[in-house]
């Protein structure tokens, strides 16, 4: 699985900068607090008459084109990989050529962001699905990359995020990845795709 570059979204699907990962929808600045709002407005239409922006605008260039954002370098890779092992879940993630403003390799953390759905047997409430819940793990960069493989292990991700127990069952349901770059804007997204794992 690849992430790809994360752009604004043009005519709807706005959300507020600085206002998280996965950040509060806004359809103007007046939404907004720190009075961005993530979104274009229909500049032109394509061939069909459909609305549509253009050029493509990056989450790092609205918010002014910071020193130390993040950008795909011309080798760049962003790969995410999911695997299970007796029982466990784990998360892999790799990337490599992330330049920031001056196109030099980056040596910055971010982040990956999950958005995740838990039905689980509690221990104290029974069969329950939780609300949607956000964790955010760091991502530190060196030379451009990450030092081979990322591995981030599911359960822990529970007991020390959420303070949740792990020996009972429980069904994850990733509904929304992102990266997000040192300053803590959208840089790559795997939003449109959810993936189902149970853990038993």
């Amino acid at each position: 699985m690849h992430f790809v570059h994360d752009p604004v979204p043009c005519g709807g699907g706005g959300e507020c900068l600085g206002s998280g990962p996965f950040g509060s929808p806004c359809t103007t600045n007046a939404d907004c607090a720190g009075g961005i709002c993530g979104v274009r407005t229909p500049d032109t239409t394509n061939e069909s008459g459909l609305p549509a922006c253009t050029s493509f605008q990056t989450f790092d260039e609205l918010a002014g084109g910071l020193a130390n954002g993040w950008h795909f370098g011309p080798k760049s890779k962003a790969q995410l990989k999911m695997k299970e092992k007796k029982g466990s879940v784990f998360l892999k993630l790799k990337l490599r050529d992330i330049e920031d403003a001056a196109g030099l390799p980056s040596n910055e953390t971010g982040q990956l962001a999950l958005r995740l759905g838990l039905r689980r047997m509690d221990p104290v409430g029974g069969d329950m699905t939780l609300a949607p819940l956000v964790v955010s793990i760091d991502v530190p960069l060196a030379d451009g990359k990450t030092q081979g493989y990322l591995v981030i292990h599911m359960e822990d991700v529970m007991v020390t995020s959420f303070g949740m127990s792990d020996n009972v069952a429980t069904e994850f349901v990733i509904t929304g990845i992102r990266l997000i770059d040192p300053n803590g804007n959208r840089f790559g997204d795997k939003g449109f795709i959810t993936f189902h794992v149970t853990h038993l």
